[in-house]
């Protein structure tokens, strides 16, 4: 009776094990060398597909605080298996405005004789839309990670920020476990700069099921659109594709994860499970009660026997 005892009191404990599950995490990676300053704003879109791959949409806004202009930017990808579709920049050409008029004097004798009205003082605005080109770039394989120093086709003047946008493929995100059930730990790109706000976005292909979402909203369209806009080789400096692809990394998604005030060299880890059916989504559940039913009939029956022990 005791040995029925103790199975049960190990089945709960297994119980227990089974149901916790850890969502989101921040880490601090080996680091790199911090050289370069600026703030930094990072907004990921992360598609997971039923053979485990992940496919990222990343987008960097690095703030130049530094006096000299911004000519290249080091960023480091976690993984072994990453497979870079494309990288760009994404900037904005100026147009000059008068901030401030005044009279001077066209036409002289004895005295001014005739004003016109000149601009004083200029001003600069950003001219609507934004235009892309390709980053040139060049990587250096470290144990866990990829290091990539991006070369900036445009300079980024001081008090100025730099949008870079980055689509690229990775395995190493994302395994399976049983019953097509897919557990994930995305982490995000670790840079040597201080970073304002991180926000993940995440999704499954059409036909699978992630956790946490109730309803099902198919993304894999705007995925598709995305991939043809970023993942051509010949880059329109001005594309609606690629700007409306921008403009919504972070917010493609079923459900998000959101992180605050990381220091240089820190990344952000968000967990999660998916999984090809229903049944392979909620199989912990399914595994918890059946193992609760086990544990009441089990309590049941030690009680029943208990008492007719004592009746007799």
């Amino acid at each position: 009776m005791k040995k029925f005892e103790l199975f049960l009191i190990l089945i709960l404990l297994q119980v227990s094990l089974v149901y916790s599950q850890e969502t989101a995490s921040i880490i601090r990676p080996e680091p790199f060398p911090v050289q370069e300053k600026g703030l930094t704003q990072q907004f990921y879109s992360v598609n997971f597909d039923a053979e485990g791959e992940a496919a990222v949409a990343a987008k960097l806004t690095v703030q130049n605080i530094a006096k000299e202009n911004l000519s290249s930017v080091k960023i480091e990808i976690p993984g072994n298996k990453i497979r870079m579709i494309n990288i760009v920049q994404e900037y904005y050409k100026t147009n000059k405005y008068c901030i401030r008029y005044e009279d001077a004097c066209e036409e002289f004798d004895n005295g001014c004789i005739r004003y016109k009205s000149k601009c004083a003082e200029y001003g600069e605005q950003r001219a609507w839309p934004p235009l892309y080109s390709i980053v040139e770039y060049s990587e250096e394989r470290l144990s866990n990670s990829i290091l990539y120093t991006l070369k900036l086709p445009v300079e980024v003047s001081s008090q100025d920020a730099a949008t870079i946008v980055l689509f690229y493929k990775s395995e190493d995100y994302a395994y399976s476990t049983v019953l097509g059930r897919f557990k994930f730990a995305f982490e995000t790109i670790k840079l040597n700069t201080d970073t304002e706000n991180v926000r993940v976005s995440v999704s499954v292909n059409d036909g699978l099921y992630l956790q946490g979402v109730k309803s099902k909203v198919s993304y894999r369209e705007s995925f598709a659109t995305a991939e043809k806009a970023i993942a051509s080789p010949l880059i329109s400096a001005q594309s609606d594709y690629l700007q409306q692809f921008s403009s919504q990394v972070g917010y493609y998604g079923e459900f998000f994860k959101e992180a605050k005030g990381l220091d240089p060299l820190e990344s952000f880890i968000v967990k999660g499970t998916y999984a090809t059916s229903w049944i392979g989504l909620n199989i912990n559940k399914i595994l918890i009660s059946v193992l609760s039913l086990a544990v009441v009939f089990g309590l049941g029956y030690i009680i029943l026997r208990k008492s007719l022990a004592k009746s007799h």
